[in-house]
């Protein structure tokens, strides 16, 4: 039988390497999965404490690419890679979500299903993309590079597509999803399988405070 430590040895070296597409977020996220599957198979053993200093680890260890992409070092990039983690982790998804209220439907109308290219294609809809269009009126007036994404979390997405209406019903939506997966998963016998399948859902409920719900089921499964 593989060990908890040989699997959590397999799993780290598969985050390291996706490192080199210089993308943070994966190797955040299966680092994160990892900590929580072995909370979930080893509970009572593994202490919660113990859990949030690894998760947090997990997120500094991609984070050391912020000081490298600005060229900072010494003891002020370990400083700025803890700055910027903060930032992203608290002040983006603030501001991101704040700019959809903005410019939705001011200066975009509102999406509906067309923000889904499945849903837009059923119900007869012009595909738009609110990240981007969002994204081009930050770039416009803030500069960056084009044909960027501004994502944000999924009740702002849901407001650029239907309003304050779809913020409340939307939220009872992924409410009663939680929930369900909840009691789905106190049912579901305590084995690798369903411990590592309750770690990746947790995570992609995580990830509905940076992106949107469609997004998130489609990317995280």
């Amino acid at each position: 039988l593989v060990s908890t430590t040989h699997l959590f040895l397999a799993g780290a070296a598969v985050a390291a390497f996706s490192l080199f597409t210089a993308a943070k977020s994966p190797v955040a996220i299966v680092f994160a999965s990892m900590v929580v599957a072995i909370y979930f198979v080893k509970k009572g053993e593994v202490g919660k404490r113990s859990v949030v200093i690894l998760v947090i680890l997990a997120l500094i260890v991609p984070s050391a690419f912020y000081p490298l992409i600005a060229g900072i070092g010494g003891t002020n990039a370990v400083l700025f890679a803890i700055e910027q983690l903060w930032r992203r982790v608290t002040w983006v998804p603030t501001f991101t979500s704040a700019q959809y209220f903005e410019f939705f439907p001011d200066l975009f109308p509102f999406a509906g299903f067309g923000s889904n290219r499945a849903l837009a294609t059923l119900s007869g809809h012009d595909y738009v993309i609110p990240s981007q269009q969002v994204y081009e009126i930050l770039h416009t007036t803030g500069g960056g590079v084009a044909g960027g994404s501004v994502n944000t979390s999924y009740f702002a997405s849901f407001y650029a597509d239907w309003g304050i209406a779809g913020v409340f019903l939307g939220t009872i939506v992924v409410g009663v999803l939680c929930a369900g997966l909840q009691v789905f998963y106190d049912r579901w016998n305590r084995d690798g399988f369903g411990a590592a399948a309750r770690a990746v859902s947790l995570i992609a409920v995580v990830q509905l405070m940076l992106t949107n719900m469609f997004s998130t089921a489609l990317g995280r499964g």
